[in-house]
């Protein structure tokens, strides 16, 4: 297809982003660039695969993702070229790789790059070696022509909601409750959990009612389907497109209005 996409924590005010498209077209002038966004915070990989995650399941086979985010390699962080689902991600393993798969499914290829860079400097990665190899991945070259196969050596355990029991003196659970957190606050205060729609439903077919907290005494009782659900400046509870659990305010700012952060939690409580 020619797509490659950037993620990246440069900014948009530094020559960074313009230097590595330059790059990509020096080698492939027929490329098509999509910039998933250049505003990550600083060395954050969770972020990264974050963003990430919610672009690659709808890029089409063939697309080239470059991974701009803490990027210098070293003996135990090496340049991969990973291959997952007719995709490949360019990258350094810092455990970005380990973010960003579904757990269970393990990419078909990862292959350390052998490439030279084309500075002598090692401070920017992503012009000097993974624009070439983006390019020549996206205009069809095998990654075995382009590294040797290796392992991803580097892995991170992602944060996973805690599920908490309260029991009565006979032993059963008279309510279990799913403890998640924040994961991300959009730019429309849009406030995104770790909470799963599966695990969700795991538990909500054992009781009967259930309640979602996201303060002190602040909670609703039932998942919406669109924003539109609830009146204008209304908080509501819905499963957004990645299939996460998101507390939102129709037309207004969830995060700001409510007093969530990125420590507040995020509790679901079930219940009979």
């Amino acid at each position: 297809m020619g797509l490659i996409t950037i993620t990246s924590d440069w900014g948009v005010n530094d020559h960074y982003s313009a230097a590595v498209k330059n790059k990509i077209y020096t080698y492939f002038p027929e490329a098509k660039i999509v910039e998933i966004t250049h505003h990550v915070p600083a060395f954050d990989i969770g972020k990264a695969a974050y963003f990430l995650r919610n672009v690659y399941p709808h890029s089409p086979n063939g697309t080239v993702h470059i991974i701009g985010v803490n990027t210098i390699a070293d003996k135990k962080s090496a340049h991969l070229i990973v291959s997952y689902c007719n995709q490949f991600f360019v990258g350094t393993d810092n455990g970005v790789f380990s973010l960003l798969f579904p757990k269970g499914e393990d990419p078909s290829g990862v292959y350390e790059i052998m490439e030279m860079q084309d500075h002598d400097s090692f401070t920017f990665p992503s012009r000097d070696l993974f624009a070439k190899i983006a390019a020549r991945l996206a205009s069809g070259i095998h990654p075995e022509e382009l590294g040797k196969p290796t392992q991803i050596l580097n892995h991170i355990t992602p944060s996973l909601p805690i599920i908490r029991q309260e029991k009565t003196f006979d032993t059963q659970a008279s309510y279990t409750e799913i403890v998640g957190e924040v994961t991300y606050i959009d730019r429309y205060e849009n406030v995104n959990t770790n909470i799963h729609q599966s695990l969700f439903n795991e538990w909500k077919s054992k009781f009967r009612h259930f309640e979602i907290f996201y303060g002190s005494n602040d909670s609703v009782d039932k998942i919406s389907t669109a924003y539109s659900d609830v009146g204008i400046a209304n908080p509501l509870a819905l499963f957004a497109s990645d299939g996460f659990l998101q507390i939102s305010m129709n037309q207004s700012k969830a995060a700001s209005l409510l007093g969530i952060r990125k420590s507040t939690p995020i509790i679901v409580r079930f219940r009979n």
